[in-house]
């Protein structure tokens, strides 16, 4: 279950960070970074950023405390967004696969 945070609990920004990719293994799409974020707020969770600039990704991502992620893949009112969220990313995957196998043809 997830509770809202008080002032009273220990400072949060101390407690590691990680972000959805991390905690995945894979990118988030658009809809379940927005359902997370939003449960965050509505949670009173810190939620920080980072900026990366790397080869495959450029742009700011939002961090949160690990065992906020834990709990927030153990609620069951997610399981619609996270299921699409998997079956579009397998989409994805599946697609550039095609693609990467089209454009190897010899002729």
């Amino acid at each position: 279950m997830i509770t809202k945070t008080s002032a009273a609990q220990p400072a949060q920004e101390e407690l590691p960070t990680t972000s959805l990719f991390d905690y995945l293994d894979r990118p988030a799409g658009e809809a379940l970074g927005t359902a997370v974020y939003e449960v965050a707020k509505m949670a009173n969770e810190p939620v920080k950023s980072r900026i990366l600039d790397l080869q495959s990704y450029k742009g700011r991502v939002m961090v949160y405390r690990h065992s906020f992620l834990k709990a927030v893949f153990s609620e069951p009112i997610l399981k619609k967004i996270i299921d699409e969220d998997v079956i579009k990313y397998n989409k994805k995957k599946t697609q550039k696969a095609d693609t990467v196998k089209q454009s190897n043809i010899p002729f």
